[in-house]
């Protein structure tokens, strides 16, 4: 029998073996706190808009380019998830829509370092890096799609590791104080939330706001950082 504290916290239940039945499986769904998914809804579409300004404010092509990976990443990212946990009801369809939302937390992390390596870095150290966090990335998608629980320490590495591959822009953040400060804030805020949802807490609220809320939170205020952090090398070009 599901034990209460089980259903409210309602993770994965339905989807680590065949004993639990479609009723448990609509019961756990039903389960999970008011606003599972719906902040990364919303941050789908806010993302939109902040592209269409990236898109608007660039003045070189390079930085258009940058703007409409790091737009679509964002919006690939947060529209997959908020599939994956508000819409996504059936267990085949969860199973492929978890798979899809741990995947494109790659390409957001990606999407999101493309303008400071293609805008702040210079020479063939832009392309370098521009190269290796794409193949990070794509590594990260693969691990995803071969096994979701065979790799699961393998791609919590992956995820915080690419993330602070920020670092090695540092002989260039040197000089833009004010970019190194909001990209460390991102960092420590983006991995704070991953520590937390890894431990399973703080569960505030947990009829309506979970530590998988929290998580969501710190991940979307991580994002709203970097994009401040991003709109002047755009707008730089």
């Amino acid at each position: 029998m599901i034990a209460p504290d089980q259903l409210i916290a309602g993770e994965h239940l339905a989807e680590t073996g065949p004993e639990f039945t479609t009723v448990r499986h609509y019961q756990e769904l039903d389960a999970r706190p008011r606003l599972r998914g719906r902040i990364h809804l919303a941050a789908a579409v806010v993302s939109v808009a902040a592209l269409v300004w990236l898109v608007m404010v660039a003045t070189t092509p390079r930085a258009e380019v940058a703007a409409w990976i790091y737009g679509l990443s964002a919006i690939a990212c947060y529209a997959t998830s908020a599939t994956y946990h508000v819409y996504a009801r059936t267990p085949g369809a969860r199973r492929r829509w978890r798979q899809a939302d741990h995947a494109m937390i790659y390409v957001l992390i990606a999407g999101t370092a493309t303008p400071m390596y293609l805008l702040a870095a210079s020479g063939m150290w832009r392309w370098l890096m521009f190269s290796l966090m794409w193949a990070g990335a794509a590594l990260g998608i693969v691990l995803k799609v071969l096994s979701m629980e065979r790799f699961r320490t393998m791609g919590w590495v992956l995820y915080i590791g690419l993330g602070w591959t920020g670092l090695a822009l540092l002989p260039y953040f040197w000089a833009q104080p004010r970019l190194l400060a909001l990209v460390v804030a991102a960092g420590v805020t983006y991995t704070v939330g991953a520590v937390l949802f890894a431990l399973g807490r703080p569960n505030p609220l947990p009829r309506w706001y979970g530590y998988h809320e929290v998580w969501h939170t710190l991940g979307v205020a991580a994002g709203a950082i970097f994009f401040v952090a991003i709109l002047p090398l755009v707008q730089a070009g």
